[in-house]
């Protein structure tokens, strides 16, 4: 979502609004269309011959903005909500332990999870289409789907890797460790998809990184880190990890102007299913020791 402050002088007073459009693509596109719509009525109503960018991306294509209201107290909920919501994954995952151990199949919690986002998704999709059939854009190309397989199987590892660190540090660790995802994604941000980074965010990425070894040395006892050694190795492999799914998730979503909705059904449909196969493959490996997961996977909780 690209918004922009637009100003209207044509009512001979100064009103500002912002306007919000899909994707950076569409805000360049309709922008020009306007700025081209206002000279032809400058130039006497004459017809202005439409320019390689309206002719390649197509005007009836693209999505009519939407008129919001982006105001500070919002965006502090969101960022409130989204803290709330990281803070308590690690607490909530070392709180459900019993005797050190989980009792329940912790394979079957990305699975849920990702059937949860699947449902909600699916539901506000409907409730989008009900809303603007036309504008609810929903591309069906097999080589479009197909792209998001790729980081519904990196989502897949990266949350069954987040379990297995946590068998090595606890949660204050796993919470610093988690930080360093900020750190792989500025990176691959800069490299992967050519984003310039300031030199202010490159220094907080260096106090970030600093800040999270410096917190790890263990000065009071013989050992000099506060975990073991697999632990910091499972938990820099869960930020890779989650950096590049994060910034392929992103490249997806804006390589179209496909509903956001929708898009997300696509990537959580193929990582519903990949779960299931992850938990498939465990019962053949074990020779069917307790039945299919359906059975018993959901024990414990």
């Amino acid at each position: 979502m690209v918004c922009i402050r637009s100003v209207d002088l044509g009512s001979g007073s100064l009103s500002t609004a912002h306007v919000c459009y899909p994707t950076l693509r569409t805000a360049i596109v309709l922008q020009e269309v306007k700025q081209r719509q206002a000279a032809s009525h400058r130039g006497g109503g004459s017809r202005v011959a439409p320019s390689p960018i309206e002719r390649n991306f197509g005007s009836a294509s693209v999505s009519p903005p939407i008129m919001v209201a982006i105001t500070g107290t919002r965006k502090l909920w969101v960022a409130l909500t989204l803290t709330c919501f990281t803070c308590s994954q690690g607490l909530l995952m070392e709180g459900s332990k019993v005797g050190g151990k989980y009792p329940y199949n912790s394979a079957t919690v990305p699975l849920l999870a990702e059937c949860t986002k699947l449902v909600l998704s699916l539901i506000l999709l409907r409730g989008a289409y009900r809303k603007d059939p036309k504008g609810t854009l929903m591309t069906t190309d097999w080589r479009s789907v197909m792209m998001y397989p790729i980081p519904s199987i990196i989502y897949l590892f990266h949350n069954n890797v987040q379990f297995y660190t946590m068998a090595y540090v606890d949660a204050a660790t796993y919470q610093i460790l988690g930080n360093l995802k900020i750190v792989t994604t500025g990176i691959l941000f800069r490299f992967a998809l050519k984003k310039t980074l300031t030199r202010t965010q490159w220094v907080a990425l260096l106090l970030l990184t600093t800040g999270a070894t410096v917190s790890q040395i263990n000065g009071c006892k013989g050992e000099m880190l506060a975990a073991p050694m697999m632990g910091y190795a499972l938990g820099l492999l869960s930020a890779a990890l989650s950096a590049t799914a994060g910034v392929y998730t992103e490249f997806l979503l804006k390589k179209n102007n496909d509903n956001l909705y929708w898009q997300n059904v696509q990537l959580y449909g193929f990582g519903a299913v990949f779960n299931a196969m992850r938990l498939t493959y465990d019962d053949v490996s074990s020779g069917f020791e307790h039945g299919l997961w359906v059975k018993h996977g959901f024990y414990g909780y």
